[in-house]
């Protein structure tokens, strides 16, 4: 028994050590950004006076004017991130290459000081760490004449957003399965405390007793917490940067969590023995019961949610690992990220910066090429959005199997053929459709020319005056699509509409493909400069001047399905451990609890059902609630994860009912038994 709670506390202090760490991890960089600081969005002003070096250059004038640091964060993608500063405190975490020395070394961030923004953008979302609102008025005053429009944005860091709950959740009811197993061990050991309560042993005596007894036990258990807390910390979280303070972070989190645990032993076996020396007897009631009901309900929730989420990664992680070779294609290309810069806050901004994204996708400027599959990646419920979009008789719906490109893409991978037969006057759509669906050519029509490729605000009865220009090809051609989310095998498409935009549909199609889906192909270090000239062009600099590489975007993705998986099966081993020791505990609470009364009916030719009716009932409704649960929503493999799980516990329920039995009946016999 004393080993099992060993276990159960090792596991629980694990957990601890994950929560805290992965905490940590999350919250770093944000805390050490925007951490006290006010955050304001500087739009671009209306007519552009000043270049963009200039702007900068008035920036970092008013800053130093009223003694405030300025800093402004550009997210690449999850695992890159840009920072832009005079804060002298950011500016002395730089190490080799302008990187910043962070725990989680998954996350690339390079900090350059705030002059070498001129090279990308003056306008946006910006930190200032002034807190007297006097001078932080006069700031946004200064930045409004000689920099752009000037909005201060309400600043919220809350540590809600940070903590993983789940693992929370897991984590409270692996201590609540602790202290039950604990009181059970205390209960069964009743008989041995009032022995040497009666042989004149004091409360703190015996407490005395127990810890020395258990003293060697107790370091190694501390030493082996805080070796394997170590490895989680080093290995899986990968907060790698220094080796020292992982190792005091581990002797402090083995410190306080078995201070916590000391704590609540000494509490509960200070109880318990006030108790015993009273001679009061200790009686297990019906709340045991309900209290094994409801924790074993939370755990078959938990353990469904958890089984789904490992299985799920397993698939992604399968999938990418078979189609890895086809994500060669992909070398050499970039996309776009768009900054929004507070477009989204301001609609009259939003609908000009569509109108220049428009003019740039028509222009002589505009380079690379456009290629929209959003249809074909996955939904948040699983599948790809064609088939939850699909409805009955509406497969040519433009929301459905298809794909939108520009002209660009058509002259590069199709033949001159075909790009001969498009139109590109202002009434023509051009739809490169699969000769198999050609018998539903007039389906395909009407659906096309209600969409909002064909929808124009300015002229009444617009779509009903766009022509339709099909185009045919041959079956069975597959489309790579730069896509890391996609659903579909190698990363391609096969047969699908393909809607040609040529740049006559509405303003905001255009921000939607560039701000998603603008790829190009390149060799350059930095992509954007063979984008530039047009980008200044119509002004579209201040919203699109980085490209990530989309080749290198994959390995970021697989390391987080691979994190993800140690976390789900961290999490499953945890929940299966706690609810087997959960339900050992139980049936010796169960067995305690009525031991004369079993023992009669034993010998009164009771079969074993009869006897144990109430607890076989109650065990096979929770199985059949889990099996329910994961039937209803789940996988054919989840399902054999749970019956798995189901036969494990039907042999541990067998052998602790045998092994309590015999004990039961033997201490009845001896006259020990404390029912």
């Amino acid at each position: 028994m004393k080993s099992i709670l060993g276990i159960l506390s090792f596991i629980t202090i694990l957990f601890g050590v994950f929560i805290v760490s992965d905490f940590y991890k999350k919250i770093e960089l944000d805390y050490m950004i925007n951490h006290n600081q006010s955050t304001i969005n500087i739009y671009p002003p209306d007519k552009y006076e000043t270049t963009q070096a200039q702007s900068v250059k008035d920036l970092i004038a008013i800053s130093n004017k009223h003694q405030v640091s300025v800093t402004k964060r550009i997210q690449i993608n999850q695992h890159k991130i840009l920072i832009f500063t005079n804060r002298p405190y950011l500016l002395a975490q730089q190490v080799k290459n302008n990187h910043i020395k962070l725990a989680d070394k998954s996350i690339v961030v390079k900090v350059y000081p705030l002059s070498r923004l001129k090279n990308y953008s003056s306008v946006g979302s910006f930190y200032i760490d002034s807190n007297d609102k006097n001078n932080k008025q006069a700031v946004i005053e200064d930045l409004n004449r000689k920099v752009g429009n000037v909005t201060e944005e309400k600043s919220e860091f809350n540590l809600k957003y940070y903590w993983n709950y789940r693992l929370i959740s897991i984590f409270l009811f692996l201590i609540v399965i602790t202290l039950a197993l604990f009181i059970y061990l205390l209960q069964v050991n009743a008989y041995k405390f009032k022995l040497k309560f009666n042989l004149g042993y004091t409360p703190f005596e015996i407490i005395r007793t127990v810890l020395k007894e258990n003293l060697s036990i107790l370091i190694l258990f501390c030493v082996i917490v805080i070796f394997s807390q170590s490895l989680i910390i080093y290995y899986v979280l990968e907060l790698r940067n220094i080796l020292l303070p992982i190792l005091i972070t581990g002797v402090m989190f083995t410190f306080i969590g078995c201070l916590m645990i000391s704590l609540l032993i000494l509490y509960l076996h200070n109880t318990y023995l006030t108790m015993y020396s009273k001679m009061n007897r200790i009686k297990f009631n019906n709340a045991h019961h309900y209290l094994f009901i409801v924790v074993g309900l939370i755990a078959i929730f938990l353990i469904s949610h958890v089984l789904h989420d490992l299985i799920e990664n397993e698939k992604h992680l399968k999938r990418e690992h078979q189609n890895i070779a086809a994500w060669e294609q992909a070398r050499n290309t970039y996309r776009m990220v768009v900054q929004s810069n507070g477009i989204h806050l301001d609609e009259k901004l939003h609908d000009d910066v569509s109108e220049r994204m428009k003019a740039y996708y028509n222009s002589e400027y505009f380079k690379g090429f456009i290629l929209e599959a959003e249809n074909y990646t996955e939904a948040l419920e699983g599948g790809p959005f064609y088939k939850k979009n699909v409805k009955k008789d509406s497969r040519f719906e433009p929301v459905v199997e298809s794909i939108v490109v520009d002209k660009n893409y058509v002259q590069e991978n199709f033949s001159k053929s075909i790009f001969n037969q498009m139109e590109f006057d202002k009434i023509h759509l051009n739809l490169i459709i699969p000769m198999k669906y050609k018998t539903h050519i007039n389906e395909i029509v009407s659906n096309y020319k209600e969409s909002s490729y064909t929808y124009d605000p300015v002229l009444e009865d617009y779509n009903k005056k766009v022509k339709i220009n099909p185009i045919f090809i041959e079956n069975n051609r597959k489309y790579f699509t730069y896509e890391s989310d996609l659903v579909e095998p190698d990363y391609s498409v096969k047969d699908p509409i393909i809607v040609v935009d040529t740049g006559n549909s509405i303003a905001l199609n255009y921000m939607h493909y560039l701000t998603g889906f603008y790829y190009l192909k390149s060799n350059l270090d930095n992509p954007i400069q063979a984008l530039e000239e047009g980008l200044n062009q119509f002004n579209l600099k201040p919203y699109m001047y980085i490209m990530e590489s989309v080749y290198d975007e994959k390995a970021d993705q697989i390391r987080d399905y691979h994190l993800k998986r140690f976390e789900n099966m961290f999490s499953i081993i945890g929940l299966v451990i706690g609810s087997l020791i959960l339900i050992y505990t139980y049936i010796g609470v169960y067995l305690n609890k009525s031991t004369y009364t079993f023992v009669i009916k034993m010998n009164l030719g009771y079969t074993r059902f009869q006897i144990h009716q109430t607890f076989i009932w109650v065990l096979a409704l929770l199985n059949v609630l889990f099996i329910l649960l994961l039937s209803l929503q789940y996988t054919l493999m989840s399902l054999s994860y749970g019956i798995t799980m189901i036969c494990i516990q039907i042999l541990l329920v067998l052998y602790r009912f045998n092994s309590l039995n015999k004990a039961l009946l033997n201490s009845v016999i001896k006259g020990e038994s404390y029912d």
